[in-house]
């Protein structure tokens, strides 16, 4: 026995040579072994990532196919209902966000089409609720806009003109007036002066007919302000990155494999030609992109389902774990399994063994450096206490 690990009974010593010449490679191959003793809790440790807790598992039979969450490069559409004049089309940039009227970034990489439309309606309401008060906000005329110019009682000089773009109107019997940057009141105000060379008492009224913008002044600074229509849009998902599962590690082919739905973790790792010699299936990791895009992992023991086991218990507590369905009385139905339904884009690792590991730390920095050693035999003793005693068990391991 070495760190939990049984060696084959049918290895026999053959010899004791090289032992002292060998000792401090086996010391390390026994740190190592004993370092990989939990495999899951040290692979997970290196990972940059952040727990999930409980991420979603397996669906019981009959359960609602996990929804399509948005990826890198989907184009969506959004559509505002009551200002069509915003409906725009953009596509996730590679930060995972969109930019859309008025909003800053909005992360959209991760979510569901249901979860971005919230969030987009949420940040519109929020901007509309801060935005400033009416009797402390003035509307500055911009280029393109368009005002409309009436006189009540010499209706035949009633007029429609753009702000050109040096900021300037023009219109009958008056010179150019300069326009932006001026409220339609100040506009107002100087075309009567200017009309008043034609009229005795001249009578008229600047309207704005139509806003290039929604920018206005508020306590001195220009800001733009949402449209209250904003908060009513429908948002789809126009196109989407071709979805695929990704399946790595001991596997026999790694691979990206198209995803299909209902697709699980052991029929990704068949797919993919299976596990090699070495490889662990009692910690499968799954990594995943939560909602708004934070990455997630579980660890799957589906090694217990091809055994047609019960996982073990202190694997189904480990943090990032899905919860496992245990039998509360014999007669329980319910079906057993830790096999995991993924989604798109989702990467499957198996991870290697402890022994493959002790394999490779041993081909790593004694049999590659030493050929000649692969037909040597290695032996290592230790005191095992037994009861009241102490119990020296000697193990010798031949090529």
């Amino acid at each position: 026995m070495f760190n939990g690990m049984t060696l084959p009974p049918d290895l026999t010593p053959r010899s004791a040579r090289c032992r002292g010449a060998l000792a401090s490679c086996l010391l390390a191959a026994a740190a190592a072994s004993g370092c990989a003793s939990h495999p899951s809790q040290t692979s997970l440790a290196a990972m940059p990532l952040v727990a999930s807790g409980v991420e979603q598992g397996a669906p019981p039979p009959g359960a609602a196919q996990a929804r399509y969450q948005i990826s890198l490069g989907d184009e969506i559409e959004v559509r505002y209902l009551q200002l069509p004049e915003y409906n725009t089309s953009v596509t996730v940039a590679p930060d995972g966000t969109v930019v859309l009227p008025y909003l800053d970034s909005v992360t959209a990489a991760g979510r569901t089409v249901d979860e971005l439309r919230s969030a987009l309606e949420d940040g519109y309401t929020a901007l509309l609720a801060s935005a400033p008060d009416p009797a402390g906000k003035r509307y500055l005329i911009n280029i393109n806009d368009q005002l409309e110019i009436s006189f009540p009682y010499n209706p035949e000089y009633n007029t429609r003109a753009t702000v050109r773009p040096d900021g300037r109107i023009s219109l009958p019997l008056v010179a150019s007036v300069i326009a932006e940057g001026r409220s339609p009141e100040e506009v107002e105000a100087e075309l009567q002066t200017h009309y008043a060379r034609h009229f005795a008492d001249p009578v008229l009224a600047v309207s704005l007919a139509r806003a290039s913008s929604t920018a206005v002044m508020h306590e001195g600074r220009r800001k733009r302000v949402p449209l209250a229509g904003m908060t009513d849009l429908y948002v789809r998902l126009r196109s989407a990155q071709t979805p695929k599962i990704f399946v790595g590690g001991e596997v026999r082919n790694p691979s990206a494999l198209a995803y299909s739905p209902m697709l699980t973790s052991l029929q990704a790792i068949l797919s993919a030609g299976g596990v090699v010699k070495g490889g662990d299936l009692d910690n499968v990791v799954i990594l995943r992109k939560g909602s708004g895009g934070t990455p997630l992992y579980m660890v799957k023991d589906l090694g217990a389902d091809i055994r047609g086991t019960q996982p073990a218990a202190a694997n189904a507590q480990r943090p990032g774990m899905d919860d496992v369905v245990v039998a509360a009385e014999p007669t329980d139905t319910r079906v057993l399994t830790n096999d995991t339904v993924l989604q798109p884009f989702d990467v499957v690792i198996v991870p290697k063994s402890t022994i493959a590991r002790v394999r490779d730390v041993l081909d790593q920095y004694l049999f590659d450096l030493l050929p000649p050693l692969r037909n040597a035999s290695i032996g290592f003793s230790y005191v095992k206490p037994v009861g009241t005693q102490n119990v020296r068990q000697t193990n010798i391991t031949e090529p």
